[in-house]
């Protein structure tokens, strides 16, 4: 597939880290048996990006995680994040992340396919790394919906909300990563430590680290940062990304 500048390039893979009743999945499930599938569109370019340090303090200053000013590796950003839906009629949460890339690995279409993917045919203008990285959730609570059929939340769901990668102009881009289906990956591993649908409910606040891989697909000749969002949806999409350096 021909590899087309200044436009998004989307891989079709879920987002793994969207979290809560609307997550959402791009194209086809990438599992273990899955074929990693890509789709071009062509989508009007967003725009620089302001960072925010916290959800409720929106800010276009030189604060990092910003296009200009990513966060270096092995530095760990810490925010302040809210999943909420605006009316009050479905439960919300509130949850400080902090999140550190310890290393990043190439790996190979073949390393790709041990993992126990679909091998990449490498025509698509996308090379993939593996990331190490280490995640702090502290004071992890929640509100019920007056609407919500559920009191409770599921712990396992409050993960940081992985967009994928930009280049370091924000005119390309890739939307996803896998964090789940292999050895090692940050899904599992954070099951080992919380266990089988851990709930959380009102009046309960939880804190726990976690670390593991994350595979990550790149752009093919240009420098990628890797992209999280705020799901506080009272800031603006332009303003909702924090980037990280890969190297």
């Amino acid at each position: 597939m021909k590899f087309l500048s200044k436009k998004a390039l989307l891989v079709t893979m879920m987002l793994s880290f969207l979290v809560g009743s609307s997550s959402v999945i791009y194209g086809a499930e990438v599992s273990k048996a899955g074929e990693v599938s890509t789709n071009v569109e062509k989508v009007s370019e967003i725009g620089k990006v302001s960072s925010v340090v916290v959800a409720s303090n929106v800010s276009s200053s030189k604060k990092q995680g910003t296009l200009s000013n990513p966060v270096k590796l092995k530095t760990e950003f810490t925010y302040a994040d809210i999943y909420n839906l605006k009316d009050e009629k479905y439960n919300s949460y509130k949850v400080q992340y902090s999140v550190k890339i310890n290393k990043v690995t190439p790996i190979s279409y073949a390393g790709v396919e041990k993992l126990g993917f679909k091998r990449p045919d490498g025509k698509d203008g996308i090379n993939y790394v593996l990331l190490d990285l280490s995640i702090k959730v502290k004071n992890a609570t929640m509100t019920k919906g007056k609407k919500s059929e559920f009191g409770y939340e599921f712990l396992n769901l409050m993960k940081p909300s992985v967009f994928g990668v930009k280049d370091v102009k924000g005119e390309d881009s890739i939307i996803g990563g896998t964090d789940y289906g292999f050895d090692g990956s940050l899904d599992r591993n954070l099951d080992k430590i919380l266990g089988d649908n851990v709930k959380l409910y009102p009046g309960q606040s939880r804190s726990y680290q976690y670390s593991g891989k994350l595979l990550l697909p790149v752009l093919k000749g240009k420098e990628s940062l890797f992209a999280i969002r705020y799901r506080d949806y009272s800031i603006p999409y332009e303003e909702s990304f924090i980037y990280f350096k890969l190297k």
